[in-house]
């Protein structure tokens, strides 16, 4: 039995995504920023923590397989383009978007300063995008952190109610749905990361636009497994 914890429309599930999303149905879209295969690289650990599940694709593959919608925006390393596309080859990918991080990565050689943010499924559900979003990152609570700006211009064009994100983090998908009055299923395997999340996502209601109907009370719901 797992426990989710529910912060008004967020149900949020500390646990292995591969076995709790099979459980789920009630969501049209996913928003996810999984683990980019880059432990090698040794350049991205600077939360002080590393990512589980980083070495490489298979489990972010196992998991988008696994997913009973097509509709997607899948954020991967400008590093790992072309696995990406091999790996998840089985995705209905039909564009992307750059995110422009407006800062040179670290390390040598080739130092990226963006992000890549992939989109699959129906391309009519966008209501009008930029393919180029410039906003400073900020990896204060993950090393993977998206900033909270990037996600709401994400999901305010884009036309879906009920949002998964199998690799939930420290929440920032969450705390934009919870701005902008869309309900979110998160998952994340990492207990630290998952507690960082409840916290970002519960005081992004107490902040929440005035003008989006507050949520229900939050309770405590089961999943059998």
């Amino acid at each position: 039995m797992i426990s989710p914890v529910v912060i008004g429309d967020c149900t949020l599930y500390s646990g292995d995504c591969l076995e709790i999303i099979p459980m789920l149905s009630d969501y049209d879209a996913v928003v996810t920023d999984p683990p980019y295969g880059t432990a090698a690289v040794g350049s991205y650990n600077r939360a002080g923590d590393l990512i589980l599940n980083d070495d490489d694709l298979s489990v972010v593959s196992a998991a988008l397989s696994a997913i009973s919608c097509d509709d997607m925006i899948v954020f991967y390393s400008p590093r790992k383009a072309a696995e990406f596309y091999t790996e998840l080859s089985f995705v209905p990918w039909y564009g992307e978007i750059v995110w422009d991080k407006k800062a040179l990565g670290m390390g040598g050689g080739l130092r990226y300063q963006h992000e890549n943010i992939a989109c699959a499924g129906d391309s009519s559900l966008w209501s009008g995008a930029f393919s180029i979003i410039s906003i400073y990152r900020d990896a204060q609570k993950h090393p993977h952190q998206k900033p909270i700006q990037l996600m709401e211009m994400l999901l305010r064009n884009f036309n879906a109610e009920h949002i998964l994100d199998p690799f939930m983090g420290s929440g920032s998908t969450g705390v934009a749905c919870a701005k902008l009055g869309k309900k979110f299923i998160g998952i994340e395997l990492d207990p630290k990361h998952f507690d960082t999340a409840c916290s970002r996502i519960e005081e992004a209601y107490k902040q929440r636009d005035l003008f989006v109907a507050p949520p229900a009370a939050p309770v405590q719901e089961g999943l059998a497994l």
